[in-house]
């Protein structure tokens, strides 16, 4: 059978054109929907056992070319040759082709082929056999209906373990011209309006004042990378915190006043334990430390006078660093900005005569103080 005989090399070019016809977008064709005829010559190999010569061919196909890529063919080749005994053989040979036009390029156009038909040999008797084929070729336009055309094919017995060749030349003729090429309309390139010479165009420019030496961003107005409110050719901190209070050069305001931030925070007998109660008060000055990032926080540490000194001493440091970690692991403040001191009994708010006043005295506390200068606004 055809399927389990070693034709690789028409099987190959078979797939070969599948894949080349599969991979081509659709392309308009430049040729006319009409009927065409091909007048062609060339020469005949005869592969295989078979006793027969090699010999010219002369063959014509009336074909119809569709307003596509694709043209069907009916092709009548004829061999007048003789085997090697001097008898004569006739090959007549009737085929169905398609044919697939790939893109014209300075007026060549290559084609793929494929088709089936049947061979008929005439000597002292009569023999049929089909066929299947496959190749290709190219047209070369000389003028609106006229082109040379060379063709090459694969001609496989069905029949039979061979595969013969032909290889042809000639004219095609085309009824009807070459379509007129339809050439894209011209581009018309936009008109572009950049009255500040940034680079944005004035119809989506929301900054239309742009300086010469800004560099914008895709709407056309100048950068601040550190998003302080000053753009960057008049930033002369460009990296001050967001969120920080800048002058219009864009580094920190020194502020003229004082501005104070309070802590109190009491604590229970011989405890150094913060009270959920005062998380409050000591984010407030997580956000003053915030709002002016040039400003540090001394965190003093006090007890009563209930026990010995030296254990009072630490007690205080105790509860001032108690303080300091909770400004540093729950509200992010930088550990170098906080100082810590402990005073232990020296340093009583009231005196230690009654409970009420030694737990005034049991206390940490902290005044964080800004003095910087203002511009008016």
């Amino acid at each position: 059978m055809f399927t389990t005989r070693p034709k690789k090399l028409f099987l190959a070019t078979m797939a070969a054109i599948a894949a080349t016809a599969g991979a081509q977008q659709a392309i308009a064709s430049d040729m006319a929907e009409g009927v065409t005829v091909s007048p062609m010559v060339g020469h005949y190999n005869f592969a295989g056992s078979r006793d027969v010569k090699d010999d010219g061919i002369f063959s014509i196909a009336l074909g119809y070319q569709f307003d596509s890529p694709w043209a069907a063919e009916l092709m009548l080749l004829h061999v007048n040759t003789d085997n090697s005994a001097g008898t004569d053989l006739d090959l007549d040979q009737v085929r169905i082709d398609a044919l697939y036009h790939l893109e014209t390029k300075a007026d060549v156009t290559p084609y793929l082929a494929f088709g089936l038909g049947y061979n008929e040999y005439s000597s002292n008797v009569n023999d049929y056999e089909p066929i299947l084929n496959a190749g290709f070729g190219v047209k070369y336009a000389l003028n609106s209906n006229l082109s040379l055309r060379g063709d090459f094919r694969l001609i496989d017995s069905l029949e039979a373990d061979r595969i013969d060749t032909a290889t042809s030349v000639g004219l095609t003729y085309a009824f009807g011209g070459t379509k007129k090429r339809i050439e894209p309309a011209p581009v018309q390139e936009a008109i572009v309006v950049d009255n500040d010479a940034d680079g944005v165009n004035d119809a989506i420019d929301q900054c239309l004042d742009s300086h010469p030496n800004d560099i914008v961003d895709l709407n056309g107005c100048a950068l601040d990378d550190d998003k302080d409110g000053v753009i960057n050719r008049l930033d002369d901190c460009p990296d001050s915190a967001m969120g920080s209070k800048v002058d219009a050069t864009g580094c920190y305001i020194e502020l003229i006043e004082t501005h104070t931030a309070r802590l109190d925070v009491n604590f229970e007998i011989n405890s150094a334990v913060v009270d959920q109660k005062y998380f409050g008060e000591i984010e407030g000055i997580a956000k003053f430390l915030t709002e002016y990032p040039e400003t540090d926080v001394v965190i003093e540490g006090h007890t009563d006078d209930t026990g010995e000194a030296e254990y009072n001493q630490t007690l205080s440091e105790k509860r001032a660093l108690a303080v300091s970690d909770i400004l540093v692991n729950e509200f992010n403040v930088a550990q170098e900005r906080i100082s810590v001191v402990g005073f232990g009994e020296s340093k009583p708010l009231v005196e230690n005569t009654s409970e009420e006043n030694r737990i005034m005295n049991r206390r940490v506390i902290s005044i964080v103080t800004a003095q910087v200068k203002t511009i008016a606004k």
